[in-house]
């Protein structure tokens, strides 16, 4: 027995002879050595109103079984997607630039999902922090070992997006290489002009977002998923021969990458001690773009000078920041 998608149904094709709900199928066919799924079987139509990587098919459908011809399928994969990344993260990663390609595509691939439960979420960061750990091992510099960094941030960013975290407003996830934070948000229910974010594990940073700024950007009715991220290291980040005074930090309002203004959007204050304050201090953001990866000094963020040893930075967008 094996259960199947109708082709291009759910995902990506409606039709007004369809129902409005999603569809599963179950087809049953003999599995003998010369069999195969394209002969006739048994196929039931289920009505399926959302399905997930816990339940595929509510199975309430009470109509007889019909019988029917089907000539193309696709087989559902969603439940072992997960279970086979976990597994290949059983063992010890190898340090080499093509484990790193082979298992990044691996968690792209996980990101044709609609969302994830808090559960998924969490073993799927975990191994990600793994990643992360190791690509700190690999002391290169080169286009691949900068494309695959990036595809890591990237999906970091996209995956946010998707986690479920039911009638809570905001959630966070701690990590060896990272502590994760989202919280969502109506811009119309908010007053301040600036929303100050306490980050727990990460005492000597301070980051606080310009609200009122932000509601010239947005549609002030919709819900918003803001996305913090606090990097305990540089390894996404591969860059040689810089000065860090601070971890890189990310903040972003999830899938909307654009937004920008005249005014600052956000202000972080980074800790830094008398001894280094000395140095030539320059407040950065992460191009993905310049050197397949690089950290940007320019107008987007400016360095605003110390107040109670604390760098201040202040930038006009949303993305991935450093004090350098």
């Amino acid at each position: 027995k094996i259960t199947v998608w109708n082709e291009n149904e759910p995902n990506n094709f409606r039709s007004p002879d369809y129902r409005g709900e999603e569809q599963c199928v179950e087809i049953i066919v003999h599995t003998g050595e010369r069999s195969v799924l394209e002969k006739i079987g048994k196929l039931n139509d289920i009505p399926c109103p959302k399905p997930t990587f816990d339940v595929i098919c509510q199975m309430e459908d009470t109509k007889s079984i019909n019988i029917t011809r089907f000539e193309s399928f696709a087989k559902i994969n969603d439940f072992t997607n997960i279970e086979d990344l976990l597994t290949n993260f059983e063992n010890t990663i190898s340090l080499t630039l093509e484990t790193l390609v082979t298992k990044t595509q691996a968690f792209e691939d996980l990101l044709n999902r609609d969302s994830f439960t808090t559960t998924q979420t969490t073993n799927i960061l975990n191994m990600f922090d793994q990643l992360v750990n190791v690509t700190g091992q690999i002391k290169v510099e080169d286009s691949l070992y900068k494309s695959v960094t990036n595809k890591l941030l990237q999906f970091l960013d996209s995956f946010s997006a998707k986690i479920q975290i039911g009638s809570n407003r905001s959630i966070s996830f701690e990590y060896e290489n990272m502590n994760l934070s989202i919280f969502d948000i109506n811009f119309q229910n908010e007053s301040n002009e600036w929303c100050n974010i306490n980050t727990n594990k990460y005492m000597n940073t301070i980051i606080e977002i310009n609200i009122q700024a932000l509601k010239k950007q947005v549609i002030q009715s919709k819900n918003y998923r803001i996305v913090e991220t606090i990097f305990s290291n540089f390894n996404l980040f591969p860059q040689i021969n810089i000065t860090n005074f601070g971890v890189p930090l990310s903040y972003q309002i999830a899938n909307f990458t654009t937004i920008k203004a005249d005014n600052d959007l956000i202000r972080f204050q980074i800790q830094v001690s008398e001894s280094l304050q000395s140095y030539n201090i320059a407040c950065t953001y992460w191009s993905f773009d310049k050197n397949n990866g690089s950290w940007v000094a320019d107008r987007g963020c400016r360095f605003a000078g110390y107040v109670n040893n604390y760098a201040q930075c202040y930038c006009n967008h949303l993305t991935h920041f450093a004090v350098l």
